[in-house]
């Protein structure tokens, strides 16, 4: 029996300008080791430019406790940032995934939202709960850093 595509999402206000927040994640992920260096060890652009639709970025990172790597593809839009993993650690469960960024403005408050699409490659394989809290740990992280520069 086949997987199906499956989607996480959750959401997160933060303090910091929402345009700020996702302009280090679309523009400047290589400081984000900085913000969140728990999560975060390194961000290396291998193809393009960074912050354009297409560009390739290479991602280190700690996942339930343990170190991993994966390629991503980038995707610009105009309130988010999509990463669609290429290569990497996570695709050893994962037929598909992408990551999904986007921010939103409700009234005074900026929220932001990390969206999961996925396949898995067997049913055996747990859903992305992980992926989603360590989204919300790194908007956790860069909201406090960016809060007390």
């Amino acid at each position: 029996m086949s997987a199906q595509m499956e989607k996480m999402a959750s959401s997160i206000e933060i303090k910091i300008d929402g345009n700020h927040f996702l302009e280090i994640y679309r523009d400047k992920p290589h400081q984000l080791n900085k913000m969140t260096p728990a999560n975060i060890h390194s961000v290396e652009l291998c193809d393009g430019e960074w912050g354009k639709e297409g560009s390739v970025t290479r991602w280190t990172f700690t996942h339930d406790g343990r170190m991993m790597t994966v390629t991503c593809i980038t995707g610009v839009a105009k309130n988010s940032v999509t990463y669609r993993i290429c290569e990497g650690d996570l695709l050893a469960a994962y037929k598909t995934m992408a990551a999904i960024i986007s921010v939103d403005k409700e009234g005074d408050k900026n929220l932001v939202t990390w969206t999961f699409e996925y396949e898995k490659k067997d049913e055996s394989i747990p859903n992305a709960d992980m992926l989603i809290q360590l989204g919300l740990s790194i908007t956790k992280d860069i909201n406090a850093y960016n809060l007390n520069k």
